[in-house]
């Protein structure tokens, strides 16, 4: 069964604390945070995360995300380029689906 994605974003006046990058964590992986999980209809309740990265020696900060769904990895670079894409993380649902899903940002 197909359920509806979305993201909530945080907005910050800070400039220091504004979002640089995201990055895909696993279960018991370091950094791993069950508030931030990305629910699946995986047979485990073991879903990984998305964290929000804040580096303070990147000046450029997240400005724009979008989510992208193929069914080879290898469109993942070329689609990047052609948004102009900054930035995307590793594979989100991982090894449980037919597709792949990324998270996108510039």
């Amino acid at each position: 069964m197909d359920r509806p994605v979305w993201m909530v974003p945080y907005y910050t006046e800070d400039f220091d604390s504004a979002c640089t990058s995201f990055k895909v964590v696993t279960y018991e992986q370091e950094g791993y945070d069950p508030r931030f999980q990305i629910p699946m209809d995986l047979e485990s309740p073991r879903y990984p995360c998305l964290i929000s990265v804040c580096d303070r020696d990147i000046r450029r900060k997240v400005s724009h995300i979008q989510l992208l769904r193929v069914s080879q990895t290898d469109r993942r670079d070329s689609i990047q380029r052609e948004c102009g894409a900054t930035g995307v993380t590793d594979d989100i649902v991982g090894s449980a689906h037919n597709d792949y899903l990324f998270l996108m940002w510039k």
